[in-house]
């Protein structure tokens, strides 16, 4: 059976792998984090203005 790559490539490939897992994986994750912080603030505002205009709404709307 054939080798596919040799120790020098295989320990490049290694390299590159720990790499992504140390680096790349965790920079995501705060990323993630970080994009989802801004997304529950921005649907946390548009449900208050909502919630807003619809108090104004009820308080025009005469009572029967």
């Amino acid at each position: 059976m054939t080798q596919l790559f040799d120790n020098a490539q295989q320990e490049a490939i290694s390299q590159m792998l720990l790499g992504f897992i140390y680096f790349v994986l965790p920079a995501g994750v705060g990323l993630s984090i970080f994009v989802h912080g801004k997304y529950t603030q921005h649907r946390s505002a548009t449900l208050n203005k909502q919630i807003e205009i619809l108090e104004q709404v009820w308080k025009q709307t005469p009572q029967d």
